[in-house]
């Protein structure tokens, strides 16, 4: 069987603090790995996030030239976010230069590949934005009812996992691992292409439900729970598919194995348009009676100059007259009212006093190019160990936890990779 030139292994979320030192004996393919080629932290993008961050190791352009700032992107002339897709991009893809130098490919699970489309030769599986098992999630399509009979119906993503069902949560993870394996052995087997890579969203899945209990450094560890042992099990088995699909390498492959970001414990979370309504930034009509998100809001825009949504990392973003729908800041004025933000968030302090190493960034200062409508300031709070919430009602700052379910994790800028010729 031919081997590919290039294999690439994805694992989601996979900070090189777990990978090469606490889970070391429970990945014995990767601790053997890092002894026979080169491996270390990989810093990340700005932001952190899966989406942009896999499209720029794919493309090779960064967020701004990409034009994709997250999972969801400002909506223009609209204070809306939309969800982003494939159709944004107009950069072409590693596999998409392959194909048009006449090479085949395998692409499995890399995110921003919904709907999947490849060259004439390839072999493409569509990431966790897929809507669901019974959209079209693999071209060309007649390998959905083999792959299917073999594999069964397709796992789109770890249901539910920040339910807060643990048990759940750990099945789930295993499930959709050994099934994506599964599925980009049996189409580098088939087509045996040049170019192979998969991208295994499960551990990112695994630590914002179960950080906890991987981590004894985490504040919420628990020695005694039981699924501390399960969640060793399951970095075995990971690293037992790792093993697994190396066997497709070839002696002259190009083999990596790399994350987009890495994790690191949450210890809480800042309500962003809160702290811009006690500073003055930000007005309501009227005060909800439970918290809501700011979308549902009454908000008095004709006196609003900044809003902001949440996620792992913040934005914020101005009320810009002549771009926004309501927008009452000059153009004139919009920088001198970004400094002003930027230096209110650097210099916030958390409960009781506690200095916070907050970041901010602005996009044109970062990126080589700004396309789309990107917010006007990135924010992570006290380096991502918080997250930030877009929610407005109660008047609360500083929340102990993500409000849109269980999380025991945040992202953090540095990932993890491995790069080396399979033996």
């Amino acid at each position: 069987m031919k081997a590919p030139r290039v294999l690439i292994i994805g694992l989601d979320s996979m900070p090189p603090y777990l990978a090469f030192d606490l889970l070391a004996e429970r990945m014995p393919t990767l601790t053997r790995l890092r002894g026979e080629g080169a491996a270390g932290p990989l810093w990340s993008t700005d932001p952190p996030i899966t989406v942009p961050a896999w499209v720029t190791m794919v493309t090779g352009r960064d967020p701004g030239e990409l034009g994709i700032y997250g999972f969801r992107n400002r909506e223009r002339g609209s204070y809306k976010m939309r969800l982003v897709g494939s159709h944004l991009l107009e950069e072409p893809r590693i596999w998409e230069l392959a194909s048009a130098a006449g090479l085949a490919s395998v692409v499995v699970g890399v995110p921003l590949t919904y709907p999947p489309r490849g060259g004439p030769k390839d072999a493409v599986v569509s990431g966790f934005l897929t809507p669901d098992s019974a959209s079209p999630w693999v071209s060309p399509q007649n390998l959905r009812a083999p792959l299917e009979g073999a594999l069964g119906p397709y796992i789109v993503d770890v249901e539910g996992y920040r339910g807060g069902d643990r048990p759940r949560l750990l099945r789930g993870a295993e499930a959709m691992t050994a099934q994506h394996f599964g599925i980009f052995r049996e189409l580098v087997a088939k087509t045996q292409p040049d170019f192979a890579m998969l991208v295994d969203l499960s551990p990112d899945r695994l630590h914002h439900g179960l950080l906890d209990a991987i981590d004894p450094a985490h504040p919420l560890h628990r020695p005694g729970d039981p699924l501390v042992d399960s969640c060793g099990a399951y970095y075995q088995k990971l690293d037992h598919e790792i093993a697994r699909t190396l066997e497709l390498a070839g002696p002259g492959t190009l083999v990596l194995i790399v994350s987009d970001h890495g994790v690191q414990p949450l210890r809480g979370a800042i309500a962003i348009n809160e702290w811009l309504i006690a500073e003055g930034f930000l007005t309501l009509r009227q005060e909800p009676q439970t918290p809501m998100p700011l979308s549902r809001a009454d908000v008095d825009w004709s006196k609003t100059r900044a809003w902001g949504e949440g996620g792992h990392h913040g934005r914020v973003c101005l009320n810009l007259e002549g771009r926004e729908p309501q927008g009452i800041v000059p153009k004139a004025h919009a920088a001198a009212l970004k400094d002003q933000l930027r230096r209110g968030i650097e210099q916030m302090k958390g409960p009781g006093g506690r200095e916070m190493n907050n970041r901010v960034i602005a996009p044109e200062d970062r990126y080589k190019a700004v396309r789309g409508l990107p917010p006007d300031l990135i924010v992570y709070f006290d380096d991502l160990a918080l997250r930030c919430l877009a929610k407005v009602g109660g008047g609360r700052i500083f929340e102990p936890a993500n409000d849109t379910g269980h999380d025991a994790a945040n992202h953090h800028r540095e990932g993890m990779v491995f790069a080396g010729r399979a033996l």
